[in-house]
């Protein structure tokens, strides 16, 4: 029998006066074993948002509609939603009033939730813990929703910080958003480092959003402003230790994701940031007199991959930022080597798939490095383990602090790397060392280029296309010119 829906009309009396207590919703009809959906107009109060949502956890299929333009300044933790239900916003925004204690707006325990026309914003998770704004194991639809100025919990002592400052997705579910904005969010610091046994922790990944072997769906979207966490200080030690050495920036300033599959179409990935490394820890002792080692910073500025696929179709990435090293710690007579510069400011395929067709990246760079020597790094994209697909793309104006400003590939014997670009123009990219449009190193690299024009590009050595002697690049009908020094 199909379950009946029961209306609530949940009201307050006047000014300041308490809630009424919500209207109890009819039980099952006979032979019916689960409760009717009840649909709950929630009035523009602190308190009733709660108290609809613990109705709704006993209906499951119930609708919630907030207040129109109300903004709800939430003092205490919201209940987790843990049966389906629908919350129409109507441009409502869900706070955290700024004299609560540190909370996530919402969290999802398992079950399909669709938000629309909704505001998230304030959000604070606890100590080691992901998702600023909203925490997600379920099926998550967002329609019209903006997620703002969230953060995910600093870590732990020992401990990294925590992930996916807008959204975190920690196990499989999905995160499917349409017309919807992640921006101003941020992934929490690392943890104290209070061992002498283990380097410092890393800063949390995902600023924006943080998946997990989840599946994500980006629609007209925008991911932006979004940072992940700084790595945590070297400890400071009498003798050279593991433990005077920093933690690294987290990944994935706008979006990170390890394992799991995603589609970004017509969206914009911009003005994100990676968390830079730590600062390496003072060593007061030892025979060679070098203090504490900095930190890496973290990688992929506007979106990290490990062991992922992502399509992007018609999507700009866009003035994104991988992290700096962190400075090295004082020593008996030298400082410590900074961290090295993090690969990938627009975007680092760590390793998974890479799929690209139209669009942009642009004016994106790599972070910096004190005195470390670097790896390369790859301004626009880099692919260091991954597969990597580009077609009719415009890869334009990024720049690196040593190799690749547009594109940067560095495989291993035991991992290769592979890229295949069709119909791409990669102009006016900088880099700091070799190959100011592509370069390609390292073993068992391969690759085509096809169709494609790489002009207007500059760095130190080879200002075009920078192959190395064991990378298999093809070419076929290539315009490889204007680019300075023509020297490749």
């Amino acid at each position: 029998m199909k379950p009946r829906t029961l209306t609530l009309l949940v009201a307050a009396t006047t000014a300041g006066a308490t809630l009424a207590a919500p209207v109890a919703a009819a039980g099952p009809t006979a032979g019916d074993p689960t409760p009717a959906p009840v649909t709950i107009a929630v009035p523009c109060d602190a308190a009733a948002p709660g108290e609809a949502i613990t109705t709704a956890n006993t209906h499951p299929g119930s609708t919630l509609t907030l207040a129109a333009g109300c903004t709800y300044r939430l003092k205490t933790p919201l209940p987790a939603l843990t049966a389906a239900v629908t919350i129409h916003g109507a441009g409502a925004t869900l706070a955290r009033a700024h004299d609560a204690p540190d909370f996530r707006i919402l969290r999802v325990d398992g079950v399909a939730v669709d938000l629309s026309d909704l505001t998230v914003t304030g959000g604070r998770a606890e100590t080691g813990t992901d998702g600023g704004g909203i925490l997600t194991t379920g099926a998550l639809t967002l329609t019209r929703v903006v997620i703002r100025d969230n953060r995910a919990g600093d870590g732990a002592p020992d401990h990294d910080g925590g992930s996916g400052g807008g959204i975190a997705a920690p196990k499989p579910g999905s995160v499917t958003a349409t017309d919807t904005q992640v921006i101003g969010n941020a992934a929490g610091t690392s943890g104290a480092h209070i061992s002498v046994r283990s380097a410092a922790p890393q800063g949390g990944r995902g600023g924006g959003i943080s998946i997990v072997r989840s599946t994500l769906t980006l629609v007209r979207g925008t991911v932006a402003g979004n940072r992940s966490g700084d790595g945590g200080l070297g400890v400071d030690v009498a003798d050279p230790a593991w433990a005077s050495l920093a933690g690294d920036g987290g990944f994935g300033g706008g979006i990170a994701m390890v394992g799991g599959r995603g589609t970004v179409s017509d969206s914009r990935i911009c003005g994100n940031t990676a968390g830079n490394g730590g600062t390496g820890g003072t060593v007061t002792a030892g025979h060679d007199g070098y203090g504490g080692y900095g930190g890496g910073g973290g990688s992929g500025g506007g979106i990290a991959l490990h062991s992922a696929r992502l399509t992007l179709a018609g999507t700009a990435v866009c003035l994104n930022a991988a992290g700096d090293g962190g400075p090295g710690g004082p020593g008996v007579l030298h400082r410590g080597l900074s961290g090295w510069n993090a690969p990938g400011g627009g975007i680092d395929v760590g390793s998974g798939t890479l799929v690209v067709t139209g669009g942009s990246i642009v004016g994106n760079r790599t972070g910096h490095a004190h005195d470390a020597p670097g790896a390369p790094d790859g301004g626009g994209i880099t692919n260091r383990e991954g597969n990597l697909t580009l077609t009719g793309t415009a890869i334009v104006g990024n720049r690196s602090t040593l190799d690749g400003g547009g594109i940067a590939q560095d495989s291993t014997r035991r991992h290769p790397a592979d890229m295949n670009v069709t119909d791409t123009t990669i102009a006016d990219n900088v880099a700091g060392g070799t190959g100011g449009g592509i370069f390609a190193s390292g073993t068992n690299g391969t690759g085509t280029l096809t169709t494609s024009t790489v002009t207007g590009n500059t760095a130190r050595t080879c200002g075009g296309i920078a192959v190395g002697p064991h990378v298999d690049l093809k070419r076929d009908r290539v315009i490889d010119r204007g680019n300075h020094p023509d020297d490749c």
